[in-house]
């Protein structure tokens, strides 16, 4: 009996291991940015959010933005160089974004209206979809720095002091 018990044991730890190592690690590829959209909330009140979308047409990258306390026809726009592309893709895979597919994270007992959500699309079709309420992904913080410290150098005349 307990060798019977014994041996359930270690071929459901292993079954268990298995299933970690081939669904548990996913983790879609980072390769060349076609489309990117980000999104987060600071609170509850009135146009208390940032977006940033990132899209790629006939080889020319652009970037639209919409700051928390701007209204909707605020949005900007404008050329993003290819080597501030390559360096979001970069950031991505320092921080190992591709492991946020599926990431799909709520604190409900928090009602701060503190939100995100990310939506990546790669040219050989790869996606990365996440999004949170009060919850967040490993690295979360140093992701969202990292695309607006990015995507704001596209806007110099606004950034100049």
């Amino acid at each position: 009996m307990k060798k019977t018990v014994s041996k359930v044991l270690i071929l459901a730890g292993m079954v268990f291991i298995m299933g970690f190592l081939f669904f548990g690690c996913k983790s879609v590829p980072i390769t060349t940015l076609r489309s990117l959209n980000f999104s987060y909330t600071t609170g509850t009140a009135l146009y208390q959010r940032a977006n940033y979308e990132v899209t790629l047409e006939d080889g020319v990258y652009t970037v639209g933005r919409l700051l928390p306390g701007e209204a909707d026809e605020d949005v900007r726009t404008a050329v993003l160089p290819e080597e501030r592309v390559r360096a979001l893709e970069q950031l991505f895979r320092d921080n190992k974004v591709g492991r946020w597919d599926d990431f799909h994270g709520s604190n409900k007992h928090v009602l701060d209206g503190n939100s995100f959500s990310i939506s990546i699309h790669m040219t050989d079709d790869g996606i990365i979809s996440a999004h949170g309420y009060v919850s967040y992904p490993p690295h979360y913080r140093e992701v969202r720095d990292g695309i607006e410290r990015i995507l704001n150098t596209a806007f110099p005349e606004e950034n100049a002091d």
